[in-house]
Parts: structure tokens; sequence; C-alpha cells
């Protein structure tokens, strides 16, 4: 369980105009991302806030001001089937509703 690397996690994608570097894209405030095109590159460079505090905002706004909530009862939903078909895929039994 030792390691002197922390935590190894990229991704990279790849389209017909160019490409995405991502050194961790379940923490971007932590790193800078690449951006290439076929004629430019550029740095990405995020804030050092936790997504956990936008989501924060977005609850607040939707519940103390009333704005409206980005996301459908029905994306929840959509997620989950995702989910469960992972689960199924892998042989894993699907979580019971607690």
């Amino acid at each position: 369980m030792w390691s002197s690397d922390v935590l190894k996690i990229s991704a990279r994608v790849v389209g017909d105009r160019g490409e995405l570097r991502a050194l961790n894209p379940i923490m971007p405030s932590s790193y800078t991302e690449s951006v290439r095109s076929a004629n430019s590159k550029r740095l990405e460079r995020f804030t050092r806030r936790a997504s956990y505090a936008y989501q924060l905002d977005a609850f607040a706004a939707a519940v103390v001001r009333g704005e409206t909530v980005k996301t459908r009862p029905e994306d929840a939903v959509e997620n989950m089937t995702a989910i469960d078909a992972m689960y199924r895929a892998a042989g894993l039994l699907l979580r019971e509703p607690s």
C-alpha cells in the first residue's frame, strides 16, 4: 500500500481537431490541463476551489433563492441505470435500496 506515487490518474481525449490531456480529471483543481489543436496549444489552470463548493452553491441557490436546478430528477435515474448496467457487465450484484 506504500508508494512514492500518491495518485496516478490521467485522461487523454483525441479528436479530429486536437486533443485534451488531463492529469487528474477527478480533481482538476490540483493540476494544469493542456488543450492542443493543429495550430495552437494552451494550458488551462483551474481555481483551487473544491468541486464540492460549487455543488453547495448550486444547492443553496435552489433552496434559498429558488433558482432553477441545472439537473433533472430523470438525470439521476439515467445515471443509476448506467451504473447498474456497469455492475451487471462486471458480474457484480446490484446495490439494494437502504
